[in-house]
C-alpha cells in the first residue's frame, strides 16, 4: 500500500512458526480485512490518525482485540503469532497422566495396551480441539511492540 501524508503506520510482524507453516493470519483494522501475513514475514498498512482496533484471525482463532492510538506520521509495530503448541503441551503433559489413570480406566475392557493408547491420544486430540474452539483467543495473540529508543 501507498501511503499519503499525514497517514500512521500499522506494522505487522510474525516470525516463523512451524505450526502454523501453511496458513495466514487475516489482519483486521477497525473490524475490516485489510490483508494477511504469511509466516515469517511483515507487512505495513496505511491507515487516518486516531483510534484503532486491531485483531487477527487463523482459521476459527482470532486474537483478542487491541485498541491503539495512532499519531499522523507515527508507526507502531505489532507482532501476531499462534500459542496453540505451548497450551496444547501443556495441557497434554498436566492432565494426560490424570485422564489415562482415573478417567479411561473403567473403559480398558480387555483392549491391549497398544490399542489403547492410540484411543486416549484420539480423545486428547479431541479435547484439546473441543477446548481451543472454545476459547479461540486463547491460541492466536497480538501485542505491540514497544519502540526501541
Amino acid at each position: 500500500m501507498d501511503g499519503k501524508s499525514g497517514q500512521s503506520i500499522l506494522k505487522f510482524q510474525r516470525k516463523e512458526q512451524f505450526w502454523t507453516k501453511g496458513g495466514n493470519f487475516k489482519v483486521y483494522i477497525d473490524q475490516k480485512l485489510v490483508g494477511k501475513i504469511g509466516n515469517d514475514s511483515k507487512d505495513e498498512f496505511f491507515v487516518e490518525p486516531g483510534q484503532h482496533m486491531i485483531s487477527t484471525k487463523m482459521g476459527w482463532s482470532k486474537s483478542d482485540e487491541i485498541i491503539i492510538q495512532s499519531e499522523a506520521g507515527e508507526t507502531n509495530t505489532l507482532f501476531c503469532g499462534y500459542n496453540g503448541p505451548v497450551l496444547n503441551s501443556l495441557f497434554i503433559i498436566v492432565f494426560m497422566q490424570f485422564f489415562i489413570t482415573n478417567i479411561l480406566k473403567p473403559f480398558h475392557l480387555g483392549i491391549p495396551m497398544e490399542k489403547r493408547i492410540d484411543f486416549y491420544y484420539f480423545v486428547i486430540i479431541c479435547i484439546i480441539t473441543l477446548l481451543s474452539s472454545l476459547i479461540p483467543s486463547v491460541l492466536v495473540n497480538i501485542k505491540i511492540i514497544e519502540p526501541e529508543e
